[in-house]
C-alpha cells in the first residue's frame, strides 16, 4: 500500500529548525488498513511504517485510533516522532517532533510514557513533555510501561558488560513507591530491556540475552503466579525469536496482536506483528494442572520418602519443569546412597534434600539431564567423552572432585553445565551459583562449569552434541 500525496502543511517548532508536517493517506480501516497476521510474524504496514529505514517503538492508543512510532527521517534531521491518526476512517500521517523518548501509551489512554518523561492527555491534545520526578532521575530509562493499577515498569541503559535491570514502582494508597528491581527470574542474563506489563498485570514481556536463547536478544514472558510471584521466564520460541535481535514487544490494546521488533535486511529495526494467541498458549502451559503429570512413588513409604515426594510435587507446581522433563517415572528411596538416573530416576532422602527444596530441585534437574544425554545426545558414549577430554584434559576423579572414574567425570561436565543453566533460568543465576558452590560433591566439575572462561567451549559442545537447552513449545 502506498501513501497518497496530499496538501502538506509545514510548521516550524518554536526554538528549533525541525520541520513538522501532516498529510492525508489512502489508508482506511483498522490497523492502518493492514491485513492482520496469523501465527507467522509479518512486517507491520510494509512500505508505510516498516521500510528499509529504521522504524521502532510502535504503540496504539487504547481506542486504536492512533499509532505512534519513531523512524529515520531519511534526511540530515535524523530520527523523527510520527503518528498515524484515524480521522473519519481515514488515516492521517503527522510528524510531531524529534524524539523525546520511546512512546508507550498507558492503558487508560491519559498518559504517554516517554522513558523518564511523559505527556498528559488534555482537551486540546497531548501536553508539553513533563518529568516523572526524583525517584526516576537516577535511571537512564529507555522504555516505561504501566498497568491499569498504575504500576510503572521500566528498564535502563545497561553498562558496557551488558547488565540491565528491569524495575517496577507501584502506586500504593495514592503514593508512588520507590522503584524496586524484579527478582532474578526476570533479571538474569544480560541486556534485560524493553519491558511491557499487561494491563491487568497478569504477565510481563521483556527481552534478554540468555544461554537458553536463539542468538541475540530474545523475547521472554513471565506469568504472575497464584501467590503473586512471577513464574519462570519462558522464551517465546523460534517463531518470534531468531538468531538476531528480537526485542521491545508489546500487545495491542485490544489484546489481539503482539507487536515486536527485529532487524531487516539492511540491518535496521523494523516493526513486526503476529497473532497474540501465542501468549495464551504459553499461559495455559504455565498452569500446573495442564502440565505433564509425573508419577512419583516411594520405595518404602517412610516419613522421609513422603517428605521428598511431597516437595517434588510442590516444585512441579511452583515451577514449570516441562522443558526439563525427560522421564516422568520418579522413585524416592531412602536406601539409595545418592540420587541416580537409571533405570528409574531415583531420589534419595539425604538431609540436604529434606531441608532444602533448592538442593532437591538442583539434584532432580541433574538426574533429568542424564536422561537427556542418553536420549538426545548425538555421539556414542566413548566418542562423547573423548571429545570433552580434548577441552578438559586435566580432570580429577574420586570424591569430592568428580566421579569414581574418568569417563563419568567427563560426562558430568556436560550434565552439570545443563543443570546450572536450567537452575539459573528457574531461580536466577546468583542463587544458582550459591547453591552449586555449596555442593560437597563434583566440586571441580562444578568449578569448571561456572567458570566464565569455559562458557564458550561448553556452549559449543552442547550444540555439537545436540544437547542445546531449548524451550519446548506449546
Amino acid at each position: 500500500m502506498t501513501l497518497k500525496s496530499a496538501t502538506v502543511a509545514f510548521l516550524m517548532v518554536v526554538g528549533s529548525t525541525y520541520t513538522v508536517y501532516s498529510q492525508a493517506t489512502n489508508l482506511t480501516g483498522p490497523y492502518l488498513g493492514q491485513v492482520p497476521p496469523k501465527s507467522e510474524p509479518q512486517k507491520f504496514a510494509p512500505d508505510v511504517v516498516s521500510t528499509d529505514r529504521y522504524t521502532y517503538g510502535g504503540t496504539f492508543t487504547p481506542d486504536m485510533k492512533a499509532f505512534y512510532f519513531l523512524r529515520d527521517s531519511g534526511t540530515d534531521e535524523g530520527l523523527e516522532f510520527v503518528v498515524f491518526e484515524n480521522i473519519e476512517n481515514q488515516w492521517k500521517e503527522s510528524v510531531i517532533s524529534k524524539p523525546v523518548g520511546q512512546p508507550m501509551v498507558a492503558p487508560n489512554g491519559d498518559l504517554m510514557h516517554l522513558g523518564k518523561r511523559f505527556k498528559l492527555k488534555t482537551q486540546e491534545g497531548w501536553s508539553e513533555v513533563k518529568q516523572l520526578g526524583e525517584y526516576f532521575e537516577p535511571f537512564r530509562i529507555m522504555r516505561m510501561t504501566s498497568s491499569l493499577a498504575e504500576t510503572y515498569v521500566f528498564d535502563e541503559v545497561g553498562s558496557e558488560d551488558g547488565d540491565g535491570v528491569i524495575r517496577y514502582s507501584r502506586l500504593i494508597n495514592g503514593k508512588r513507591e520507590k522503584p524496586r528491581a524484579f527478582s532474578e527470574v526476570v533479571n538474569t542474563g544480560t541486556f534485560n530491556a524493553h519491558p511491557f506489563i499487561a494491563p491487568d498485570e497478569s504477565y510481563l514481556l521483556w527481552d534478554s540475552r540468555r544461554k537458553s536463547g536463539f542468538g541475540g536478544s530474545d523475547i521472554y514472558i513471565s506469568f504472575k503466579q497464584y501467590d503473586g510471584s512471577w513464574g519462570r521466564a519462558i522464551n517465546l520460541g523460534p517463531k518470534i525469536n531468531t538468531d538476531g535481535w528480537d526485542a521491545a514487544a508489546s500487545v495491542t490494546p485490544d489484546g489481539k496482536y503482539l507487536i515486536f521488533h527485529r532487524l531487516n535486511d539492511a540491518g535496521n529495526a523494523n516493526i513486526f506483528w503476529v497473532d497474540a494467541s501465542i501468549i495464551e498458549q504459553f499461559r495455559n502451559r504455565s498452569h500446573s494442572e495442564l502440565r505433564p503429570k509425573v508419577n512419583i512413588t516411594t520405595a518404602n513409604g517412610s516419613s522421609n520418602e513422603l517428605k521428598v515426594k511431597s516437595d517434588l510435587e510442590y516444585l512441579h507446581k511452583q515451577y514449570d519443569l516441562t522443558p526439563y522433563l525427560y522421564t516422568k517415572k520418579i522413585q524416592v528411596d531412602e536406601k539409595a546412597r545418592a540420587p541416580y538416573s537409571h533405570p528409574v530416576l531415583t531420589m534419595s532422602t539425604q538431609p540436604e534434600y529434606i531441608s532444602s527444596k533448592t538442593k532437591l530441585l538442583s539434584s532432580y534437574l541433574h538426574e533429568q539431564f542424564h536422561w537427556h544425554v542418553v536420549m538426545n545426545g548425538k555421539p556414542e558414549k566413548e566418542a562423547f567423552r573423548s571429545r570433552i577430554k580434548e577441552f578438559f584434559p586435566n580432570i580429577q576423579i574420586g570424591h569430592p572432585f568428580g566421579s569414581s572414574d574418568a569417563g563419568g567425570t567427563l560426562s558430568h561436565i556436560i550434565v552439570c553445565y545443563l543443570e546450572y543453566i536450567a537452575l539459573s533460568e528457574l531461580i536466577g543465576e546468583k542463587k544458582a551459583l550459591e547453591n552449586i558452590s555449596t555442593n560437597g560433591y563434583y566440586t571441580l566439575v562444578y568449578d569448571t562449569v561456572i567458570d566464565q572462561d569455559n562458557r564458550e567451549v561448553l556452549d559449543a559442545l552442547l550444540v555439537e552434541f545436540g544437547l542445546e537447552y531449548r524451550e519446548k513449545l506449546p
